[in-house]
């Protein structure tokens, strides 16, 4: 197929199909890095406003003290 299609030898197409599958395995691993360091400062971000990750997965609800923490923060004297 590839080879009467483009006249390669054997080998050459053999080499060239590998060579696709590698960088399809290397832009895998790329996107699963990027992907995961999305998530870590998502998660980071998320930490930092003070809302737990396990929280957004299992609850939609707000949570109970969040009236208290809005209150406690517009009332502290800058």
């Amino acid at each position: 197929m590839l080879q009467g299609r483009l006249g390669l030898s054997y080998k050459d197409a053999a080499h060239r199909l590998y060579i696709a599958e590698i960088e399809k395995l290397n832009m895998t691993k790329r996107c699963y890095k990027a992907f995961s360091s999305l998530r870590s400062h998502v998660e980071s971000s998320l930490l930092a406003a003070h809302v737990v990750p396990s929280e957004i997965e299992t609850d939609s609800r707000p949570r109970p003290d969040a009236d208290a923490d809005a209150d406690a923060d517009s009332h502290t004297p800058t």
